[in-house]
């Protein structure tokens, strides 16, 4: 990645959020997030990115939105809201109680 086209990536997204403030959910993902991930090198359509990754909370499963993965293992959960969400102490307690469960170290709450 370079400085131009994180520039581009930034402009683009402004554009975006800006003629769309009310972007649900899936939307945010798939014009904001999801550029933003190819733009860190991850590619989205490899094994290394899986989406809804499945996390087992007690008796149940919870689905992480985005699981980063290196060599069949999780080592980045990201969250995604949408753009017309505003990030909650509680949307921090989700991601935390996934990454605590699974022991990945990193994760990104974003809407």
């Amino acid at each position: 990645m370079n400085s131009e086209e994180l520039e581009e990536y930034v402009d683009q997204s402004q554009s975006l959020l800006a003629a769309s403030p009310q972007m649900n959910e899936q939307n945010t993902r798939r014009k904001i997030i999801e550029p933003l991930l190819e733009l860190l090198g991850w590619d989205m359509l490899s094994t290394d990115v899986e989406l809804e990754y499945s996390v087992q909370m007690g008796v149940g499963t919870k689905k992480v939105d985005y699981a980063l993965m290196i060599e069949d293992t999780p080592v980045v959960f990201v969250e995604a809201k949408g753009a017309d969400t505003e990030v909650a102490s509680t949307h921090r307690d989700q991601l935390t109680s996934y990454m605590r469960q699974t022991g990945v170290d990193w994760g990104i709450l974003t809407n």
